[in-house]
Order: structure tokens, then sequence, then C-alpha cells
């Protein structure tokens, strides 16, 4: 029997939130006939788990979800407006470079991986950002990339995490199924609310110094 307070039972707390709040995000993306429930939906689930990350782990998650979803509807499915049309400006780019050849084309291909890797870095930090701070509705994207570039460490941890996952949930698919939204979100909020903390904390000991 686990006893409350041990590990192993926190642990089964943990997975049984994780996989809770990943059932949520599904529902709810349905409920938006996914193109406009998504957006919402993880703004949500990057809500929830930075509750938690802060020590507010007896929220009540249905409710937390469920509000949010409604009070970030519009916005959040703003900000996918915004990055569908940077993918499909993206995605067009390369369908153009077929078209071109020589040294052209290999300097446009080598601009166009910046930009992907630009926007890579802006998406894994964009949710957490939003979630975490409250700037006006384009600085989000623009705060993104600065946290990202910051914290080159913490960016590089995040992204060779995001691939461990990829290859669990490849080889087991049973955990995409439960954990498919949540544990990597986990993951990057995680990651990044070490960031926050240790912008804070340097903006803090400036201000002090000062």
């Amino acid at each position: 029997m686990l006893r409350q307070g041990s590990f192993l039972y926190q642990l089964c707390e943990w997975v049984v939130r994780l996989a809770y709040l990943h059932l949520l995000w599904v529902l709810f993306s349905l409920l938006g006939l996914v193109i406009f429930g998504v957006m919402p939906a993880t703004v949500a689930t990057y809500t929830v788990i930075r509750k938690w990350l802060r020590g507010d782990v007896d929220i009540p998650i249905f409710s937390t979800f469920f509000q949010t979803v409604k009070k970030e509807f519009f916005k959040a499915n703003a900000f996918g407006l915004v990055l569908g049309t940077i993918a499909f400006v993206i995605y067009f780019d390369f369908i153009l470079l077929q078209q071109v050849e020589g040294s052209v084309q290999s300097f446009i291909f080598a601009s166009l991986l910046i930009l992907v890797l630009l926007v890579s870095v802006m998406v894994v930090f964009l949710f957490p950002v939003y979630v975490h701070y409250e700037f006006s509705f384009f600085r989000y994207f623009q705060k993104a990339v600065l946290f990202g570039f910051v914290s080159p460490l913490y960016t590089l941890s995040i992204l060779f995490s995001l691939i461990a996952v990829y290859y669990i949930f490849a080889n087991i698919p049973g955990i995409f199924i439960f954990f498919g939204a949540s544990l990597p979100a986990f993951i990057i909020m995680f990651l990044t609310n070490r960031v926050f903390l240790s912008v804070e904390n340097r903006k803090q000991q400036l201000e002090h110094d000062e």
C-alpha cells in the first residue's frame, strides 16, 4: 500500500494529473472542432501546469482549465492564426525554392533554415511566456524569441528532452495516448519556468545593487 507523501505516491499523483490534463486537452480541442479548440486548450494546459509548478497543486483542474479556455479563446486563436500564417509562408517559400538554382538557392535555403530555427524557438517559448507574463499581443512573439536565445542551455535542454519524448512516444504509442499533450507541455513549462525565475532573480539583483 502506498503511503501518502512517499516518492512513489507522489509519482502516481503526477501521472494521474498529467493523464487527466491530456484528456481535457483532447476533449476541449474536439469541442472547438480542433481548428478553434487546440490553441485555447493548449493555453489552458500550460496555465494549469504553471500553477502546479508554482505550488498550487490542489487547484480544481477542470474548472481552472474550463475558465481559462473561455477567457483566452479568442486571443489564443489569434495566436494560432499568426502561427498558421507564418507556417504557410515558410512552406510556400520552400516550394518556391525549388524554382531557384545555384548559389542563390543555397543562400535562400540557409536563410529559411535560420527562420525555421527562430520560429521553432518562438513556438516553444510562446505559451509559457503567455501564461506567465502580461504583454501586448505581438510583444509575446518577440519576448518568446528573446527568452529562447538568452538562455541557450535551457533551450537546448528543451530540444533534447522533446526529442527523447518523441522517441518514447514513437516506440510506446500507449504513452502518447495518455500523455501526448501534457507531458511535452510539462517539460517545456518546467524548464522555461526556471528561465523566468533566473531572469527575475537577476532583475531583482540589479535593482538591489542600484
